[in-house]
């Protein structure tokens, strides 16, 4: 089993990640940037995927309180799996660095029941660790062809 790199990610997350909705600051500032971004498009509906940060650049916390619950969700569930991304290619480093890096209420919500439903729900709670597997996953999830 070959180890993925952060160029492979960068790479596949370029093809995959529809441009409407990627948040250029996160993909060009932090090294998880692209795990994390590739991430949010994995556990993404069609829908969302499409739209300028999947549909959630509007939550505040005037938002209600489902509206508010989801967006922690969707974010602990992009962690879950860029974490997953990441250890793949052996950079535990990240993951620290990208929980360092993260709301604190995110982080709060990694290990809940509700982000376990909405991984499972969205296929991605099994992350394949290799790069032909995550293309596989991508192609799967119609992110690439």
């Amino acid at each position: 089993m070959s180890q993925i790199d952060l160029g492979d990610i960068d790479t596949l997350a370029r093809r995959a990640i529809h441009k409407a909705a990627i948040d250029w600051n996160i993909y060009l500032m932090n090294t998880w940037g692209p795990g994390h971004e590739l991430a949010h498009a994995l556990v993404s509906t069609t829908v969302e995927r499409r739209k300028y940060l999947y549909g959630l650049d509007d939550v505040t916390t005037a938002s209600t309180k489902a509206r508010i619950k989801y967006a922690l969700c969707f974010e602990a569930a992009a962690m879950h799996v860029s974490f997953k991304i990441h250890t793949a290619c052996g950079r535990l480093d990240l993951v620290q660095e990208e929980l360092d890096d993260t709301d604190e209420e995110a982080a709060w919500m990694l290990d809940t029941p509700t982000v376990a439903t909405l991984l499972r729900a969205r296929r991605c709670h099994r992350i394949p660790r290799t790069l032909v597997g995550l293309e596989r996953l991508c192609s799967r999830r119609g992110l690439i062809r």
